[in-house]
């Protein structure tokens, strides 16, 4: 039977280690749906049994890389208000992969999340190839790629040809973007990194995802592909063909 336990960080590293061990098919679009209540072992040290990280040499940035490297998105639910503090870890990993991070008051809702999540990543797929031409042309180049030049080049593309897609909104609206310090975490290559930026003072440039509440409504509808999906895309994107080079 299950014992010990009694601190608050869980075992989020093994978690996404095994997502990565999953027989994925190549054309398949890959979703994974990591929901939480807590932070990962080695964040935020205080109160954590394993305050320098999982037990079993696993680190959660590095794992979440190699789930982007095969393609899939990760979305992460936050079970609010009890991950309120660790949310830009959350937003974070899910940046990562191109996916996003969804809040959640309760579980009468989950099941919505993943549906509209999974129908939202499905139709983005369609214009996947758009978004690799353009990052294989700058690899090939030698180019740097600057994310927002490249995105706004990207998205005014997709909207000359009409691109449409699905899109999960929060109560009839876009979900919020991804948060300064959660950007910064983002581009960090392990958990030590990404810890001292996780503890650092960042200065928020967007503005502050609400807190969800029991009254939150979930859909997916179709719309014009925005600018946060293109930006989304072209981190799907760089880690298919650029991290893997």
């Amino acid at each position: 039977s299950a014992q010990g336990g009694g601190d608050a960080p869980e075992a989020v590293a093994d978690a996404l280690h095994d997502v990565l061990k999953l027989s994925w098919r190549d054309e398949a679009t890959k979703i994974c749906v990591l929901v939480s209540d807590a932070p990962p072992h080695g964040l935020s040290q205080s109160g954590d049994s394993f305050p320098e990280g999982c037990p079993a040499g696993l680190d959660p940035i590095d794992v979440t890389r190699k789930l982007a490297e095969k393609g899939v998105t990760l979305y992460s639910v936050g079970c609010e208000p009890a991950i309120l503090r660790y949310r830009d870890f959350f937003m974070a990993l899910a940046y990562m992969t191109g996916g996003q991070y969804t809040p959640l008051s309760g579980s009468k809702l989950l099941a919505k999340v993943i549906i509209g999540g999974a129908q939202e990543e499905m139709s983005l797929e369609q214009w996947m190839a758009d978004v690799d031409e353009e990052v294989q042309k700058h690899i090939a180049s030698g180019r740097e790629i600057d994310d927002e030049a490249m995105t706004r080049g990207i998205h005014a593309k997709l909207m000359a040809k009409g691109a449409r897609s699905k899109q999960l909104v929060r109560n009839n609206a876009e979900l919020a973007g991804i948060s300064s310090k959660a950007k910064a975490m983002s581009s960090q290559m392990d958990m030590k990194a990404a810890r001292d930026v996780f503890k650092s003072n960042v200065a928020e440039t967007k503005p502050v995802m609400d807190v969800s509440s029991k009254d939150d409504s979930y859909d997916a509808l179709e719309t014009t592909t925005t600018h946060y999906q293109v930006e989304r895309m072209l981190q799907k994107s760089k880690a298919r063909n650029f991290y893997k080079k």
